[in-house]
């Protein structure tokens, strides 16, 4: 059954497992933590909650990888992307989320009154601040969809 697990990787893939799963729980303990808190109810902390929900998406492309690994499974291209779409979204978002949030700290510091009034209007702040993020994960996932390939067969041991 394990007979094309390779011995020598067998020690990271149990590696993965660990740390993926310590990922989880702990971007899961964010989230949980700033939605039941009344305090933690800032634009920062939305967006530092956000960041963790994201994050949580890059690290679930670590179990399609594991299942691969240990069941030898192939797919199509095309499959591969729809199988790590979680997981693109939250590779390509996190960068431009922690970019948003540095923004933020930066006009909470450099401009404190008037950030105080963005705090009143979280809305449309945190909707201006999100426009990157999401225009940039759009163009990789849209980028992606046009470029994946339903002949060509991969492992998602190469795409992850």
């Amino acid at each position: 059954m394990f007979d094309h697990v390779d011995p020598y990787l067998l020690p990271l893939a149990i590696f993965f497992i660990f740390c993926s799963t310590i990922g989880l729980i702990g971007n899961a303990v964010m989230i949980l933590c700033c939605a039941v808190t009344k305090r933690l109810r800032s634009p920062c902390h939305f967006l530092i909650s956000l960041t963790c929900l994201i994050d949580a998406f890059h690290i679930s492309g670590q179990y399609p990888f594991i299942y691969q690994f240990f069941t030898g499974y192939t797919s199509s291209q095309s499959d591969c992307y729809f199988i790590l779409i979680l997981p693109i979204v939250g590779y390509t978002a996190g960068g431009p989320l922690i970019l948003a949030m540095g923004i933020d700290r930066f006009i909470a510091v450099k401009f404190p009154m008037t950030y105080r009034y963005y705090q009143q209007v979280s809305v449309k702040y945190l909707s201006v601040q999100m426009i990157f993020p999401i225009m940039y994960t759009a163009f990789f996932l849209a980028f992606g969809f046009i470029e994946r390939d339903v002949n060509e067969y991969v492992s998602n041991f190469l795409t992850v």
